[in-house]
């Protein structure tokens, strides 16, 4: 897990989206990682409010805790679809959709003004969503590093 990270305290203000309270059907977002080399998220929910941060996750068919050849191999040959299919990548989506196929590893909490630089490709999803609408959600500022 600490090859996936490096975590920062930064005195950082911006303004972003917020995303609010979810049961786990209906998350706006799931398991996923991300296509650059190096993600960034600033929180700036104050304190009082943080819950949850950003999950680490292991894949429980491969053990894999980012994509990479031998999880698509796996992929492949456990639901005999060839990575060449171009049904392939609906498999995908749907498998980092499902909950069940996810062991969390880790976690980074919300801190108010914390900035967290992970590796992007490692399995990554936000974890304790809070808030009821746009004013109370959880409050975040993004970055995509392309080195």
């Amino acid at each position: 897990m600490t090859n996936c990270l490096i975590l920062l305290s930064l005195g950082i203000s911006s303004r972003s989206d917020r995303r609010i309270e979810a049961d786990e059907i209906n998350r706006p977002d799931s398991v996923h990682q991300d296509v650059q080399r190096y993600s960034a998220i600033v929180y700036l929910t104050q304190n009082q409010y943080c819950q949850g941060g950003i999950g680490l996750y292991q894949c429980k068919l491969s053990s894999e805790t980012a994509m990479s050849r031998h999880w698509f191999t796996v992929l492949s040959k456990r639901f005999n679809l060839s990575i060449e299919d171009p049904r392939f990548t609906k498999l995908i989506n749907d498998y980092l959709g499902d909950w069940s196929n996810w062991k969390q590893i880790g976690e980074l909490p919300m801190r108010f003004n914390r900035l967290i630089v992970l590796m992007a490709r490692c399995f990554h999803a936000s974890t304790g969503l809070f808030g009821k609408n746009a004013n109370d959600g959880r409050l975040t500022q993004h970055f995509e590093i392309y080195l």
